[in-house]
């Protein structure tokens, strides 16, 4: 098999050490892991896409099948999608084509594996999405490794968060669909890394699990803690009334210049201002499972965190204190 992109060397390590083959490896990769060149085509290759955040398996079917097995049970809260979003024309038997959806966590594990064999500041696959030369530049460099990495999170991601801004929420679904929602910073929280973004809504319709009608002059105020797997909406009406509180439920929050990138795991909570709590969509999580695209241990931790999250609200918890409740430091790996 041939693998390419920037997750190439914890892919590469990861393969071999579960008895692959890799053909076509790069000068780096063969320096790296101990790589005899090897010119023979590849039954499969692996390849990353979509701004670095997923992963393409291409290749003859059974051997396709393999790899993919294997890097989604390796690989923690991987989502796998049969074709993947990106395939624009059906590829005819034998040929089959996975999309797998790479998340805070994915990454994180990738970090390690690459560190393993190679220096790597924490965080690098996400800052090589970002500036891909500043991070080579900077492992290079024989600096100490974690310093460096706070020093890239802070010139690449967080000095580029200014109140009044323009921010986007990369809402990805189970599918691989992304709902793009557009906001304005209006805080940024640097010890908790929380973005509060205003929304301004019109009317019509209803707000999503709250049965409120949305009318024209609202707006809401958005919650997004980095790192964190679940965010919240709360929403007002034009004089300031709060009408009801959304809490999406997801994989940890990526920061990115400019947007915040999670995959929404379907389930959600929602608390009214008269006290009421309710955990709303878990069928559509258990029929993403069935289907195969979100891995049971993830479905486990997503109802774990909505447990939480209803037993903090129902408790009358504030909105950043039920959050941080519902999501224990040590769930995901920051600097």
């Amino acid at each position: 098999m041939a693998v390419r992109g920037i997750y190439a060397t914890a892919v590469t390590k990861l393969l071999l050490d579960h008895g692959f083959r890799v053909v076509k490896p790069s000068r780096v990769i063969c320096e790296r892991l101990g790589v005899a060149w090897s010119g023979e085509d590849e039954d499969v290759a692996v390849c990353s896409t979509h701004g670095g955040h997923r992963l393409v398996v291409f290749g003859v079917g059974e051997a396709v099948g393999e790899v993919v097995s294997t890097l989604s049970n390796a690989i923690p809260d991987v989502l796998v999608r049969p074709g993947g979003v990106e395939a624009s024309t059906p590829v005819a038997d034998p040929y089959m084509t996975y999309e797998l959806e790479l998340t805070w966590s994915s990454k994180v594990f990738l970090d390690g594996v690459r560190a393993s064999v190679t220096p790597t500041v924490p965080r690098h696959h996400m800052l090589k999405i970002v500036n891909p030369e500043a991070v080579d530049e900077a492992e290079s460099s024989g600096a100490d490794l974690k310093a460096v990495g706070e020093r890239l999170l802070e010139e690449l991601v967080y000095r580029r968060v200014r109140v009044g801004s323009a921010m986007v929420l990369e809402h990805v679904k189970p599918s691989g669909f992304t709902v793009r929602l557009r906001g304005v910073v209006r805080r940024f929280d640097r010890e908790s890394r929380t973005i509060v973004l205003e929304r301004r809504f019109s009317g019509g319709g209803f707000y999503d699990g709250l049965e409120v009608a949305k009318e024209s002059g609202d707006w809401g105020l958005t919650f997004v803690p980095e790192g964190c797997w679940s965010f919240v909406h709360r929403y007002y009406s034009a004089s300031g009334e709060l009408k009801g509180e959304f809490y999406n439920v997801n994989t940890p929050v990526e920061l990115y210049p400019g947007r915040c990138r999670y995959v929404d795991l379907e389930v959600d909570v929602v608390r009214l201002p008269d006290g009421r709590v309710r955990v709303i969509d878990v069928e559509k999580l258990e029929r993403a499972v069935w289907r195969g695209v979100v891995p049971e241990r993830l479905m486990e931790r997503v109802l774990e965190v909505a447990g939480r999250l209803r037993e903090e609200l129902t408790r009358g918890a504030e909105p950043l204190e039920a959050l941080g409740r519902a999501h224990p430091p040590e769930w995901s790996s920051t600097l």
